[in-house]
């Protein structure tokens, strides 16, 4: 028996949008402690611009 889903429904958008968005909040969560800690190793503590 193979489950395959015809009919286009919209828990299947709903489910890839979820999943999208997951992605680039983990992705931006990331980035931002990455930046932030290698702000914080490479550059001296009294170094402001």
């Amino acid at each position: 028996k193979t489950v395959t889903i015809v009919e286009p429904c919209p828990s299947k958008t709903s489910v890839l949008t979820l999943g999208v968005t997951c992605a680039l909040l983990v992705l931006l969560y990331v980035s931002t402690i990455f930046c932030y800690y290698m702000k914080k190793w490479l550059s001296p503590r009294k170094m402001m611009p």
